[in-house]
């Protein structure tokens, strides 16, 4: 995979969004490569999906040590952090090593460990490490997996900006959030258009809706300006509302609202656009109606304003507002 990022011939990821990691493309294709086994497979897609996917460079980096020194020190995170300019903490640790021990997405049903966690240490698991000394074709693709992750995260972000792990421009799934926002398991099937956290509040919007849905689920969300979006809530919402109230009484500083933006379904990622404030000295926290239900309408400023070329991207998508 790292090959084909030297040779920019094409998106290596694409193996792995058609057959789920290199390895089971290579298996699908041809037939004189070296004999992977079931766990082994399986390993290789987890990673391959979950974990160096480009969308958070600490894991990877964490595989980086392992296989570089046999070792991983919580000290090391400090070291990660300068070469990455992310300000990872303790939680982001965890929470990697929760994703690296095949937590975060349990579908997969893989027994054997990669990890071993004593104190403040990680190292392989034995019977692992055994895996990987007699197994050279096996350590290969896992090698290169491990590289493409941290060569995949340098090139797909958009702009040195991070805030709370996310890169700002980038652009992530709302499984990516769960994994990004430190989410003990991947909860994209119940987060909508947004959902309420102890420690952040994401909104996802999709500029253009499918005309096909219900009206009383076509919010009219789109820019003001660069610097200001308009946004509804869900239906049957009022200022009494629970979720409305998280919103009124929430301190932003303390619990941030995350914005991500696609232009359609089509996409199936969403640009990370950064936080959002209640816009000031604006009329805001509206009730209103659509389709005959409550919605409470919030005019947001945006912390970082919108590059010009995205801004005309959507705007020009929409057809202007």
């Amino acid at each position: 995979m790292c090959d084909f990022l030297k040779e920019e011939e094409r998106d290596p990821f694409t193996f792995v969004t058609y057959s789920g990691s290199y390895a089971s493309y290579l298996i699908k294709q041809e037939s004189n490569i070296p004999k992977i086994d079931e766990p082994q497979l399986k390993i290789l897609d987890y990673l391959s999906l979950e974990v160096n996917n480009g969308k958070r460079v600490l894991e990877s980096s964490i595989l980086e040590y392992l296989y570089k020194t046999g070792q991983f020190k919580r000290e090391n995170l400090s070291e990660i952090s300068n070469q990455y300019g992310i300000n990872y903490s303790e939680k982001d640790l965890d929470s990697a090593i929760n994703n690296l021990k095949f937590k975060f997405n349990k579908n997969y049903k893989i027994e054997q460990s990669i990890i071993k966690v004593d104190g403040d240490c990680l190292t392989w698991d034995s019977d692992f490490a055994s895996m990987i000394s007699g197994d050279d074709f096996f350590k290969k693709l896992l090698i290169d997996n491990i590289q493409f992750g941290l060569e995949y995260f340098k090139m797909n972000r958009n702009d040195t900006t991070t805030d709370v792990g996310f890169g700002l421009y980038s652009k992530y799934s709302r499984k990516d959030f769960s994994r990004v926002a430190n989410l003990d398991a991947n909860e994209e099937a119940v987060i909508f258009g947004y959902k309420i956290y102890p420690h952040i509040i994401p909104l996802f919007v999709t500029l253009k809706k499918d005309l096909n849905i219900s009206k009383a689920t076509q919010y009219e969300d789109y820019f003001i300006d660069p610097k200001h979006f308009h946004w509804m809530s869900k239906h049957s919402r009022n200022l009494k509302s629970k979720d409305i109230t998280a919103l009124l009484e929430n301190n932003y500083a303390q619990r941030p609202v995350m914005l991500f933006i696609q232009k359609s379904k089509l996409e199936n990622d969403f640009y990370f656009m950064g936080r959002l404030r209640p816009a000031e000295n604006i009329e805001n926290f509206i009730e209103g109606t659509i389709d005959g239900k409550g919605v409470v309408q919030i005019t947001w400023e945006l912390e970082h304003e919108c590059p010009k070329n995205l801004y005309e991207y959507f705007n020009a998508f929409l057809g202007g507002k």
